[in-house]
């Protein structure tokens, strides 16, 4: 099956698996959600934290963003990235998004085009997202043809894992 074909298969997979998997640590990503609104960040902190332990994929989420905009203090890109991508290989796509960013810059991990261009791409697939779109076309003008294939193979062995158990094209 081409990327495409197996895409529109993997989303009508993906409503059924997310909503299972989102109900651990709802309590917690709503309480951590109302401090984070309030910008009481240590306790949406905490909350969050409790919630991305339990595979909460907004939560995991959440977390890199308090990382990566300072909130807590200093940004820690590190930081970031980790929380990103726990939250991107769990299916989140804003997190997908977010670690592309963190490629593309080199920001809290070593400059990755393929990467960055992987993430984008599956975040543009996944959630129609014209922004990471765009980022991923901007960013392939800069790559070989060998680098971009190799991006749309890791997305593709991302898809297969994500939604079919296996790592095979």
């Amino acid at each position: 099956m081409s990327f495409v074909l197996q895409l529109g298969f993997a989303l009508l997979l993906a409503t059924t698996s997310m909503q299972v998997s989102a109900a651990a640590g709802d309590d917690e990503f709503d309480q951590g959600y109302d401090a984070f609104v309030s910008r009481e960040y240590a306790e949406a902190m905490k909350w969050w934290h409790q919630a991305a332990e339990k595979g909460h994929a907004r939560a995991q989420n959440g977390l890199g963003v308090l990382y990566r905009d300072g909130d807590l203090g200093e940004p820690d890109k590190k930081r970031a990235a980790y929380w990103f991508r726990r939250s991107a290989e769990n299916g989140y796509v804003y997190a997908m998004y977010s670690l592309g960013l963190l490629y593309r810059d080199g920001d809290g991990v070593v400059r990755d085009d393929i990467e960055a261009h992987k993430w984008f791409n599956l975040a543009s697939a996944l959630n129609f997202d014209p922004k990471a779109q765009f980022q991923r076309d901007l960013i392939a003008r800069r790559m070989s043809a060998e680098a971009v294939a190799e991006a749309e193979k890791r997305a593709q062995e991302w898809l297969n894992a994500f939604f079919f158990g296996g790592s095979s094209v």
